[in-house]
């Protein structure tokens, strides 16, 4: 079963840094800036993946980062199997 860690979370001004890269730099260089708070297994866990209905998505390997300009946020998750219970 597939289970989502959500690393973090930015909004409004937390979060225009974070989109001002992607619109310079692109998805996967943002991305790679979210990834500097991936700390192992220490984070929220769900089951459902976090994005809203007009985000848009960047897939790459196990993460998932979620974004919404027009909303100001940007959200990182990893992809992760967990045992059935």
């Amino acid at each position: 079963m597939k289970k989502y860690l959500n690393i973090i979370f930015l909004q409004g001004e937390d979060a225009e840094e974070v989109l001002e890269i992607i619109r310079s730099q692109g998805e996967s260089a943002a991305m790679n800036y979210l990834k500097e708070w991936d700390m192992g297994d220490s984070c929220d866990e769900s089951e459902t993946h976090p994005a809203g209905r007009s985000d848009s998505s960047f897939i790459r390997g196990d993460y998932i980062m979620n974004y919404n300009d027009s909303l100001s946020y940007v959200g990182l998750c990893r992809i992760v199997e967990s045992e059935a219970s």
